[in-house]
């Protein structure tokens, strides 16, 4: 699904450049192998997803918790998830309760549990709220996959509209200094077991 969406997304801006990041060198020979036999010109790489993520302006990613790192540096990004039909549609209407998929949309759409809206949909009144456009894959969905990339490509107004959502959202729900924290921590606590072995002796 996201090669085929790269691929129309090629067709449409022939200079986009497309990078993979693969998780080990098995994948990286799997996607090279994939490409071999594809139009669609990218750069394969291993272990360097956060690279990537930092370089790109869009990503096309996988439903996982690479959407949190997606929203940490501010990546405008497509998501889609494996899923095939009878899944999908058992799924859905038996076993989830809420309405997307995606970590960070899960974190920032007040309507997560409101399934009378349906999934995730382009066409949905409240589309833009939702930080990371999400699709499943029991359909072809790189077409209006693609749609998104290039929307953002062409349109810098509504690219930027996205970021700044992303930012915003990051600031809620990020908090900075996890590592001063946690050394104060320690060091709170080092002093405490040291000031009660004094007190003891």
């Amino acid at each position: 699904t996201q090669l085929r969406a790269a691929a129309v997304v090629q067709q449409a801006r022939p200079n986009v450049r497309f990078a993979i990041a693969s998780f080990n060198a098995q994948q990286a020979l799997m996607a090279e192998a994939i490409l071999e036999n594809s139009d669609l010109k990218a750069e394969v790489h291993v272990g360097k997803a956060t690279e990537l993520i930092v370089a790109a302006d869009i990503c096309l990613a996988c439903s996982g918790s690479v959407s949190l790192e997606l929203l940490y540096h501010g990546r405008p990004a497509v998501i889609v998830y494996h899923a095939r039909r009878l899944m999908w549609f058992v799924g859905r209407w038996l076993l989830l309760t809420v309405r997307y998929i995606t970590l960070v949309n899960l974190l920032a759409c007040e309507d997560r549990f409101d399934l009378a809206k349906g999934p995730y949909g382009q066409d949905s009144a409240d589309s833009e709220q939702v930080p990371f456009p999400e699709y499943a894959t029991y359909w072809d969905c790189s077409e209006t996959v693609a749609e998104h990339v290039i929307q953002w490509l062409e349109d810098p107004a509504v690219y930027h509209r996205r970021v700044d959502q992303l930012d915003q959202l990051r600031g809620q729900l990020v908090s900075a200094g996890a590592t001063g924290r946690a050394t104060a921590y320690i060091l709170d606590q080092l002093r405490l077991a040291s000031a009660e072995s004094r007190e003891a002796a």
